[in-house]
């Protein structure tokens, strides 16, 4: 019985220390479980995590012009701003047109026009510091009776959504040592010389191509009796990437090669878009990579040529015809001293049709690398090795050769 009334003592004191417990908790809002040592659970909301507000987006300011020097006022006004420069009429440039530093300047038409910017002397129409945005809506930038005309020089942010650039040939219409994205719009280049219609150069350099076009149209220049077209895209030591769009009517669609830098070298990936009717060769890689995840090389002298490394992951080289007399240019895909790797992907209907033509599919020259892990090439034409051309000396790793079905590959 006395060990009875112990224990009955003992819960009474506790209890009664958990109750006193329980009410001293209340007066604070918070409910204690098992002593002042228990974690506690607090009923007031006000210290919970407010849900972040978020950043509303940056103030455009707009202003409309309808003169040179309202144009470069409204430029220096802007500072770092974001700022829509409105064009009510055609503006000539007497000097070069500055996007300094710091700026993010939008130039637009009125309404449903296309004003032009016109250079009146050999320059640079618009130059983009480093550090600036400049983005094209709806504009074209031309040239006036020049014989040297270089419309954009882009050392930090170019962005063309719509509108037209055009140039002469002597002077690339884009130099591009920053980034440069054409959402749309048309870049024209007159063959009168060597210079690219785009030329992107330098390691930390990129251009993007998701859609619009770049054309080369053939010029006839009087004083040389014949006539030229520009090159399309020259690549040195920058980065490409085309996701869409079209090149068109160049000598070369894509030339990829070395940068100024030692040892640098240019980068292309052609995601999607299609690289159309070049005087010689649709993508011609002299040092650095070609990757292809789709889009269309078609109705080229030759599709590519490469003595460097040239990846193929998808996408078509088709209906490119050679008919020079190069002796070392096949129809489709020419590897001269270079590495060809096929994963997927389809080469069809190329040919050259010289006498004595040989590879109108794959012309492999000697010192050169094919490896075959996927893909299909078919139907190409030449007097010899029609779909495929091995010289003496090239390593071919076969993993996939098929011909049972008159063709090469692991079929469509």
């Amino acid at each position: 019985m006395k060990i009875k009334k112990c224990l009955a003592t003992i819960f009474a004191v506790l209890f009664a220390s958990v109750a006193l417990t329980a009410c001293a908790s209340e007066s604070n809002n918070d409910i204690m479980i098992g002593g002042s040592n228990a974690p506690s659970v607090s009923t007031d909301n006000t210290h919970d995590s407010a849900t972040p507000t978020p950043t509303p987006p940056p103030v455009v300011v707009e202003v409309s012009v309808s003169d040179e020097t309202q144009l470069r006022s409204a430029v220096a006004l802007a500072g770092d701003t974001p700022t829509a420069i409105i064009l009510n009429a055609n503006i000539e440039l007497l000097s070069d047109f500055i996007i300094p530093s710091g700026s993010d300047i939008r130039l637009s038409s009125a309404g449903s026009n296309t004003f032009n910017l016109a250079a009146t002397r050999d320059m640079y129409a618009v130059t983009v510091e480093s550090g600036a945005t400049l983005t094209i809506d709806g504009i074209s930038f031309t040239y006036v009776g020049l014989t040297l005309h270089r419309p954009v020089r882009n050392e930090g942010t170019f962005i063309l959504n719509s509108g037209l650039i055009g140039g002469n040939g002597f002077g690339w219409c884009i130099r591009n040592t920053g980034d440069f994205v054409m959402n749309g719009g048309q870049i024209i280049g007159y063959g009168r010389g060597s210079a690219p219609i785009i030329h992107t150069m330098g390691t930390f350099s990129s251009f993007t191509m998701n859609g619009g076009e770049i054309i080369g149209v053939e010029n006839f220049v009087q004083a040389w009796g014949r006539t030229f077209r520009p090159s399309g895209v020259q690549v040195s030591g920058s980065n490409f990437t085309m996701n869409g769009g079209t090149i068109s009517g160049t000598v070369i669609g894509v030339e990829i090669g070395e940068g100024e830098s030692p040892g640098s070298a240019g980068r292309f990936t052609m995601n999607n878009g299609t690289i159309t009717n070049s005087e010689e060769v649709g993508v011609s890689l002299s040092r650095g990579t070609f990757t292809m995840y789709g889009g269309l090389i078609s109705h080229n002298r030759s599709g590519i040529s490469s003595n460097s490394t040239f990846t193929m992951n998808g996408g078509e080289v088709s209906y490119n015809q050679n008919d020079s007399d190069w002796d070392f240019l096949g129809g489709g895909v020419t590897i001269s001293g270079g590495i060809f790797t096929m994963n997927g992907g389809t080469i069809r209907n190329n040919a050259v049709t010289r006498t004595n033509g040989v590879g109108g599919g794959v012309f492999m020259n000697t010192r050169s690398e094919f490896t075959m892990n996927g893909g299909w090439i078919f139907s190409n034409t030449a007097e010899r090795d029609s779909d495929l051309h091995l010289a003496q000396g090239v390593t071919f790793n076969n993993n996939i050769f098929d011909t049972s079905q008159g063709a090469i590959g692991t079929g469509p």
